[in-house]
């Protein structure tokens, strides 16, 4: 009899499978949808704006590297004409790199 007591008392406790599905927890999954979305979106933000930032700074990679290329091909046989072009190349760039930050 102690069986037949806990049994009943086991259909009394289950839920039935058809319940509808509650708003609250509806609600709350599509607003974390929405936060991932907005973090997602301020992620893709922020990393293009330091693509940009990067794609800035090229500009003196690209002058510096063009500087040490006529250096090293000057090297093994530098003569005073050479000399004074890789002076007035330098100075053009960094004549180029001072107006580029002022605007």
């Amino acid at each position: 009899m102690a069986s037949g007591t806990e049994s009943s008392r086991l259909k009394q406790v289950t839920l039935p499978p058809d319940l509808p599905e509650n708003t609250e927890t509806a609600s709350s999954n599509s607003s974390l949808e929405k936060l991932g979305m907005q973090m997602l979106l301020l992620g893709l933000k922020t990393l293009s704006q330091k693509a940009v930032v990067a794609i800035g700074e090229l500009f003196v990679l690209l002058t510096c590297a063009s500087a040490f290329a006529l250096w090293y091909s000057v090297l093994p046989n530098p003569n005073s004409y050479q000399l004074v072009g890789l002076a007035l190349y330098a100075a053009f760039i960094l004549l180029l790199h001072l107006v580029r930050r002022k605007t």
